[in-house]
């Protein structure tokens, strides 16, 4: 779990940095979403410690390479599949017996992390990763258009081991899924539309908009709301 979540921390924080927006975590292979969870945790790197001051979870990997960069991340929802997922509270006494007996600083830190995943329950489903992956994907998209103009979401879709377990079909079948829903967002980007109504006031990172445009389309709003009346 060390290495693991550190580094989704490192990444999620690069992300944010770059993009300034609230991110929906998909996890393939979650077991008991402890991975999933790896906002409420802290990390002692040597540029200094990231994350929550309070952080019951504090990692210390052995660190190499350029301190961490980008901002804290925002995680608007989180999910993740497995075919046996684990309940971190019912279950709590079998995960914590897979714990290595000659590794002695893990026990306590792992107990902290199940008490963080029992607290923040993230949703875990039991099925086929790809298939799973396909509908949530799907129903994102789909909903992120309908939201317009709500701000927008990354989706990071995530494991930390199980893909190498996954039939070749499957592998197929989920880069094909991660490559189609890439190609949509690459058209859609270079179909170079125009951002129009401006970001809300709690935006860290504004997003540009095209004001003369937004003025016009509040215009025509208001014409037909006048029509309607």
């Amino acid at each position: 779990m060390r290495s693991r979540s550190a580094a989704l921390i490192v990444a999620a924080r690069w992300l944010a940095g770059q993009v300034g927006l609230p991110i929906v975590l998909s996890e393939l292979g979650a077991s008991a979403g402890l991975n999933l969870i790896f906002d409420p945790y802290g990390l002692q790197t040597p540029g200094g410690r990231l994350g929550p001051a309070d952080a019951k979870v504090v990692l210390a990997p052995d660190w190499r390479g350029a301190p961490a960069t980008g901002a804290e991340p925002r995680i608007a929802a989180r999910a993740g599949v497995d075919l046996a997922p684990r309940d971190p509270a019912a279950d709590r006494l079998r995960l914590l017996s897979y714990v290595w007996a000659d590794q002695p600083d893990r026990p306590a830190r792992i107990a902290a992390a199940l008490d963080d995943a029992a607290a923040l329950r993230p949703g875990l489903a039991q099925g086929n990763a790809v298939d799973w992956l396909q509908q949530r994907l799907a129903r994102d998209w789909l909903e992120q258009r309908l939201a317009q103009p709500q701000p927008g979401h990354l989706h990071l879709v995530l494991h930390t081991v199980a893909w190498q377990y996954f039939p070749k079909a499957q592998q197929a079948r989920g880069e094909a899924l991660l490559a189609m829903t890439r190609t949509a967002c690459a058209r859609l980007k270079a179909s170079r539309t125009e951002t129009v109504i401006p970001s809300t006031r709690s935006r860290k990172r504004p997003i540009p908009h095209d004001a003369a445009t937004y003025a016009g389309r509040n215009m025509i709003e208001r014409a037909f709301c006048r029509s309607m009346m």
